[in-house]
């Protein structure tokens, strides 16, 4: 199947949200991973994946589309997103 750059970018922003900026998902996914610590006395495998922009696009675009040129290019434009969104949180930042 053809995908084209908007799919992309909106794979891209769908995992940069999953990992890091949509906070109901984060209270979900703490929660899950604070249940598991209680439940197994260790901490959840990975758990750094889910909260990696790059890693959640990459996996999530390549599960959905199963091409791993597509997940690639979806992983490079999350990683843009977040390098953008932080230099903009950082300019703010200072000149507040």
């Amino acid at each position: 199947m053809y995908y084209n750059i908007l799919d992309m970018i909106a794979f891209a922003s769908l995992g940069f949200m999953f990992a890091k900026w949509f906070v109901p998902i984060q209270i979900i996914k703490d929660t899950f991973f604070e249940h598991w610590k209680k439940a197994f006395n260790k901490e959840f495998p990975f758990k750094y994946v889910f909260y990696c922009s790059k890693c959640t696009t990459f996996w999530g675009t390549l599960i959905y589309t199963h091409d791993i040129k597509v997940a690639a290019i979806s992983a490079v434009l999350a990683y843009a997103i977040h390098f953008s969104i932080n230099k903009m949180e950082w300019y703010w930042s200072e000149k507040g």
